[in-house]
């Protein structure tokens, strides 16, 4: 059987050296690869000057090798390994070599030991791309695994001015603003996430509780602080590397996506507005995206979580409840819970109904709602709706603690809905009960209106994000009451020791 991976040879390279070609990169005597700041203008000259150009005669490789091995069990593989470096002879170029060298010093440390033992290895190939923007190199080192996946690695320099350029720096050259990229990264994310995941039975992807957990962190992921590396392409759209929730192996994979810049991305044509006489209020889909109008208040409030291109939307009364239906593009099928989000006045997608794909349209009837595939088989949204709803209390349920400059606080959340929030706040403690209740899906993760009665029988109510890591919660304050004093922080809970 004959297996190709391309690997890192540390042997090769004291054969490089004396071979005249370039050695492995060099790593800084501090460890760290400062950014400098974007230079000031050159001072005035008397006699203008050509400004050089840049291209390809500034990159090489800072080493190269290919070749061949047969591991214990007689299976044959292949490696090569390509990284590259810039050739200019400033201190910031050298830099970003050594950052390139640190960056991929372990893979190159683990695919040593698996030559030397004989033994197969992960790693299939190491490769770069690069992609100029004026003097603007943006590099690319993509590592592929065996199994098919693959790790990206981008840098981005100036070579007019000799500097590294984070994304942040980057996409202001760009002319792009941070608030337009994150926006497109979430819907991107979003997208690929529903295309892998939302027409699946959810038993067969772990359940509808780690779907929706996946997908609420794969949407907070895409707006971290760090902007999501990206290459700039020719015709002014970007190709991103966002981290996608995966419900097999390492649970989580960048995957290359394209978003573009400077077009409306939801609701073409005319305005979409739900069907039904039935619902007080009304909610439409136009230009901006879903939004829900109010003729009695006159109040207007957009839908949160909404990241999709949506074709037609359905109102229908489903047992104690009213939901909104929108039908995606995709042919996916996404849900508004109306009652609840109007009590709070906080209204977002519960994101997909899982199980569901190829829908054409909506029809209601005999208190449900149902969906309509290509085939014309009808599917009942109601046990839809109740197993996202159910997904959503089984993320949550359990104690969770957390500590902030010696107060204490635990919540416990009952998979019926119960809240308790124990404080313990400088020597006072102080229990409050009540009930939570999970809206949806918003950019930080899951919105969540929590209704606390304190024990002097004030009542009040927290609409809380919440990000549900892998074994802990991330709450942040998004309106109403910020009866944690968490302000614009977020606070990290794990869970309790009973």
């Amino acid at each position: 059987m004959k297996r190709t991976f391309r690997i890192f040879l540390f042997a090769a390279i004291l054969a490089a050296f004396l071979m005249g070609c370039s050695p492995l990169l060099p790593v800084s005597p501090s460890g760290e690869t400062a950014v400098p700041s974007e230079p000031s203008a050159p001072p005035a000259t008397t006699a203008p000057t050509e400004a050089p150009t840049f291209d390809d005669s500034v990159l090489g490789e800072a080493y190269a090798n290919e070749g061949t091995f047969t591991d214990a069990w007689g299976s044959d593989w292949s490696y090569s390994l390509h990284v590259p470096r810039l050739l200019l002879d400033s201190p910031a170029a050298e830099e970003l070599n050594s950052k390139i060298h640190r960056d991929l010093s372990g893979i190159i440390s683990s695919m040593e030991t698996a030559i030397e033992q004989s033994t197969p290895a992960e790693l299939c190939s190491v490769r770069w791309e690069r992609v100029w923007t004026d003097s603007i190199v943006s590099l690319a080192v993509i590592v592929e695994y065996a199994e098919g996946t693959s790790h990206y690695y981008i840098y981005h320099f100036d070579c007019a001015n000799s500097i590294e350029l984070d994304s942040a720096h980057m996409l202001r050259r760009l002319g792009i603003s941070m608030d337009d990229y994150t926006a497109a990264v979430r819907r991107a994310a979003a997208q690929a996430f529903d295309r892998q995941y939302a027409g699946i039975d959810p038993a067969l992807g772990g359940g509808a509780a780690y779907l929706l957990q996946l997908r609420a962190m794969t949407v907070a992921a895409a707006g971290n602080s760090d902007p999501v590396p990206f290459l700039p392409n020719e015709d002014g759209s970007l190709r991103i590397f966002p981290s996608i929730g995966s419900i097999a192996g390492a649970g989580w994979y960048m995957t290359p996506l394209t978003v573009s810049f400077g077009s409306a991305e939801t609701g073409t044509g005319a305005p979409i507005q739900s069907n039904s006489s039935d619902v007080w209020a009304a909610i439409t889909l136009d230009g901006t995206g879903l939004q829900v109008s109010f003729e009695s208040s006159g109040k207007n409030y957009p839908v949160s979580g909404c990241y999709a291109d949506y074709t037609a939307l359905l109102a229908a009364n489903i047992g104690p409840d009213t939901y909104v239906f929108a039908l995606t593009a995709g042919g996916f099928v996404e849900a508004v819970n109306m009652t609840a989000c109007s009590r709070f006045e906080t209204f977002c997608s519960m994101g997909p109904l899982y199980g569901l794909s190829g829908i054409t349209s909506l029809e209601a009837g005999n208190g449900t709602a149902y969906a309509v595939d290509a085939g014309g088989a009808k599917h009942d949204l109601l046990p839809l709706v109740q197993s996202v709803e159910s997904g959503f209390s089984a993320i949550l349920s359990g104690a969770w603690e957390a500590n902030r400059d010696g107060d204490a606080f635990r919540l416990r959340f009952g998979e019926d809905g119960a809240c308790t929030l124990e404080e313990a706040r400088q020597g006072s403690r102080v229990t409050s009960t009540g009930a939570l209740t999970v809206l949806g899906m918003g950019d930080g993760g899951l919105l969540c209106a929590c209704s606390l009665t304190q024990p002097d029988g004030n009542e009040l109510t927290a609409i809380w994000s919440i990000e549900p890591s892998f074994g802990s919660l991330q709450l942040c304050a998004f309106s109403g009451e910020d009866v944690l004093d968490i302000g614009a922080d977020m606070l990290r809970f794990e869970p309790a020791q009973e």
